[in-house]
């Protein structure tokens, strides 16, 4: 279990590393745009902390969030926010993204077929997908607009170059792989990226 997510896997098939649980949530909350703080209590004990080097941030997430509890009237829309997760694993960054932010779509591959497997297990455990149906098909369900999370058991550079070739827009990559991610950079030349989500 890791931030609110539950994970199945097999440690001697699939890579997994305990110590990089922050790592994890702190790209999660990074990606979803989200001010990484979820706890109001946590809000308010940096605030009172003046010394907090997160003070003047918990005072101004604290004041927006009072702000919308009071004012019922105002309609805030979500912009929808696409990952590309060229080596997924098993999810320690889709299932999160999926499961806990309904803006976010993300398109997870790993070439691994027993990672792709826990990755399709894990994502129907923590109710990833709208519709909840596991995808059977080593390309993915592309044009299912109902799931939030497409997974794929491809090479890191034809999941990169399928995307491109479905004109598939996403706004952040993740190639979770330290060792080799260096390798794949060339499959993005040429690469326009969308519009900015900030104004």
């Amino acid at each position: 279990k890791e931030e609110g997510s539950t994970f199945k896997l097999d440690f001697e098939h699939v890579y997994w590393n305990s110590r990089l649980q922050f790592e994890h949530k702190r790209l999660v909350r990074l990606i979803a745009n989200d001010g990484g703080m979820h706890n109001t209590k946590e809000m308010e004990m940096m605030r009172r902390t003046k010394r907090h080097p997160q003070y003047k941030q918990a005072q101004q997430c604290l004041d927006t969030h009072n702000k919308k509890k009071k004012d019922t009237t105002t309609t805030t829309t979500t912009k929808q926010i696409v990952v590309a997760d060229v080596m997924a694993g098993v999810g320690p960054f889709a299932i999160p993204l999926t499961s806990q932010y309904n803006n976010v779509t993300v398109h997870a591959n790993d070439l691994n077929p027993t990672s792709f497997h826990y990755l399709k297990l894990n994502s129907q455990i923590n109710h990833c997908n709208n519709n909840n149906n596991i995808l059977d098909n080593n390309k993915g369900d592309d044009d299912d607009e109902e799931q939030r999370l497409k997974m794929y058991n491809m090479d890191g550079r034809a999941f990169v170059r399928h995307l491109e070739e479905k004109q598939i827009v996403y706004h952040h990559v993740i190639m979770n792989l330290p060792a080799n991610a260096i390798e794949f950079l060339d499959v993005f030349r040429g690469w326009t990226p969308p519009p900015p989500l900030l104004p």
